[in-house]
């Protein structure tokens, strides 16, 4: 070794030297050099329920159930609330920090309203573990009714014109034993309402303590075309006690027409589509009415069309010389000098509207779709 590098020799020895006096030691390997990393410390829940079934409650009832969150990690865990599904349900956060292998807590409260059957919500907590930044719990049951109709509505089947329409539906309690039923009133002109006990079979079916079945009949006089109301009332139990608020089922059905047409062909709107015509052709249709139910007979007061150039006649069928009762002939003519004009749905829709003195049926109405073009002039 030359006397210019001694130096630096006997500095790197007496570094060397101090380092393991020291308890320090540097291994170097430049191909493989490393980062090294520090664990960081987190929190992790553990939950063991998410889902409590209340069973089931009466109305207006309060319960309260207390779920548990672990913490299972090795830093504090951080609970806020989050969003809960309903007003009803209350979030009661005791720990908003719960330490490594800790415990919290979260009360849910509920109280019943005038909920049907089933019940289901939910309450948010919000945790600082990044495996689980949300945990969702959920409150179930069922809540007893006190005063319920089953069904809860009323559809007739078409209706015959001067048929005497009968519905009835079952009122009934899961908290009364008896009860009444106070300022019941059908919207329906001329539709009546009676009551009688239920059976033991009908209570069961629907795990009741009391109940009445409610007969509906509707009148015979009503008009053809849809009809609808409803049936309202207040349900008083024995004690005199009122029962929230007032109740309604609603009903609705069809009276069948009872003037009917027939032999031509209609649309599904139930129209006519008569077809597309040069001006100077004469067509001629021919169709049957029927009259349903008790009322044989009609007398025409007006007919109307549009184009106004459509002729429609309605005439006694007549079979060997003698009119056929409750069958007339129905006759639709478009004439040569019929005017030139489109009735659609993109342009004007025509129509037929016959007038009858028919007490349940008085207007035929027939939507037409014609054309009548002008003729080719060579």
């Amino acid at each position: 070794m030359s006397r210019k590098n001694f130096p630096l020799f006997a500095v790197a020895c007496l570094a060397v030297a101090a380092a393991a006096v020291s308890g320090i030691f540097f291994v170097v390997n430049p191909a493989t050099a490393e980062t090294a990393t520090v664990a960081v410390r987190k929190p992790r829940v553990e939950v063991p329920e998410q889902i409590h079934r209340f069973g089931t409650m009466n109305p207006y009832e309060e319960r309260r159930h207390t779920f548990v969150i672990y913490n299972r990690g090795d830093a504090p865990l951080e609970l806020r609330t989050g969003a809960t599904s309903c007003k009803c349900t209350f979030s009661e956060l005791p720990e908003n920090v719960v330490p490594p292998q800790g415990v919290g807590r979260v009360t849910l409260e509920w109280k019943t309203q005038k909920v049907k059957d089933l019940f289901a919500n939910t309450a948010e907590i919000l945790t600082n573990d990044p495996q689980n930044p949300a945990v969702l719990f959920r409150i179930e049951g069922q809540v007893r009714h006190e005063v319920q109709a089953s069904p809860d509505g009323l559809t007739f089947a078409s209706l015959s014109p001067g048929e005497e329409g009968k519905g009835s539906f079952l009122v009934f309690s899961q908290t009364f034993d008896k009860f009444r039923l106070e300022n019941v009133s059908v919207t329906l002109p001329g539709a009546t309402w009676s009551t009688r006990e239920a059976s033991p079979a009908d209570l069961a079916s629907h795990s009741a303590k009391g109940g009445l079945h409610v007969d509906l009949t509707l009148p015979t006089d009503m008009k053809s075309g849809p009809f609808s109301g409803s049936v309202v009332f207040d349900a008083v139990p024995e004690s005199g006690e009122s029962v929230g608020h007032h109740y309604e089922v609603r009903f609705a059905g069809n009276v069948t027409r009872c003037v009917c047409v027939y032999g031509l062909e209609f649309t599904l709107n139930g129209g006519m589509d008569l077809g597309t015509f040069v001006q100077g052709q004469r067509r001629e249709w021919n169709g049957l009415i029927k009259l349903r139910g008790e009322r044989q007979t009609i007398e025409v007061q007006s007919i109307e069309t549009l184009p106004s150039d459509l002729q429609v006649t309605v005439e006694p069928f007549l079979s060997e010389g003698t009119p056929k009762p409750g069958m007339y002939r129905f006759k639709i003519v478009l004439p040569e000098t019929a005017a030139v004009g489109t009735f659609n749905k993109s342009t004007e829709v025509g129509k037929i509207v016959v007038r009858t003195d028919h007490p349940l049926d008085p207007v035929l109405e027939i939507p037409v779709s014609i054309a009548v073009l002008s003729a080719q002039v060579e």
